[in-house]
């Protein structure tokens, strides 16, 4: 049974992914896959990969992974605000992509300066807001992580990446009723999300429903054998 601590590190939705989360966004539409533990999403134009603390990087390209882990990542979708001008924008987008490939890279001081700069010039960014979130949950600093995903949710309330690795960081803590919420949001959004099914379970076995969480941990190991390594 894995650590409950973990969460996703890349998304497309999901990106590679280490034994904390795996996610980063970027904008752009996400493409479906079949969920598992270790997969992630990536949105259009950049590539998103994860930190040691289990989230989600988000950059802004299209294409899917496979990670070593179980936290997901975040896609780049089409950026549909008015406020910029086509030039803002593509600074705005560079100053993404360089956070995402420092990011990526393992420079979390690099990526998060990268992030605040985007924040500054677009404080609704929900890609930045994600990302900077996924540094935090993987520095351990766990209240920014929330206040971060959350953020991105006041946004984008559909945004999967973000309500995941809320999850995970609420099960890290032991809130395992906010975990249970978290994931059970995950699977109404995404009904083949074996991932998130899975950690669903564990969140209702702590909470004493043994018979309701083995249920699910068993229909997703039936979708995904390796969903549970």
């Amino acid at each position: 049974m894995p650590d409950p601590s973990r969460a996703h590190d890349l998304d497309d939705r999901h990106g590679p992914t280490t034994d904390a989360f795996d996610s980063v966004a970027s904008p752009s539409p996400a493409t479906s896959r079949k969920p598992g533990r270790r997969w992630l999403r990536l949105a259009a134009p950049l590539v998103v990969v994860a930190g040691a603390a289990g989230g989600f990087l988000i950059g802004r390209v299209t294409a899917d992974k496979i990670t070593d882990d179980e936290t997901q990542v975040a896609l780049p979708e089409t950026p549909t605000s008015t406020a910029f001008n086509s030039s803002d924008q593509a600074a705005i987008d560079t100053l993404l992509q360089e956070g995402l490939s420092a990011h990526v890279a393992g420079d979390l001081d690099e990526a998060a300066a990268k992030y605040e700069q985007v924040l500054a010039a677009d404080s609704a960014n929900k890609f930045a807001l994600f990302n900077r979130g996924l540094v935090a949950h993987t520095r351990g600093d766990l209240a920014a992580a929330i206040a971060d995903y959350e953020a991105t949710l006041a946004i984008d309330d559909a945004y999967v990446p973000a309500r995941f690795n809320l999850g995970i960081v609420y099960s890290a803590q032991g809130e395992w009723s906010d975990a249970e919420a978290a994931f059970r949001a995950v699977v109404d959004s995404e009904p083949d999300n074996t991932t998130a099914m899975y950690r669903l379970g564990l969140a209702l076995i702590e909470q004493g429903d043994d018979a309701g969480g083995q249920q699910l941990i068993d229909e997703a190991t039936a979708i995904d054998p390796g969903v549970a390594d």
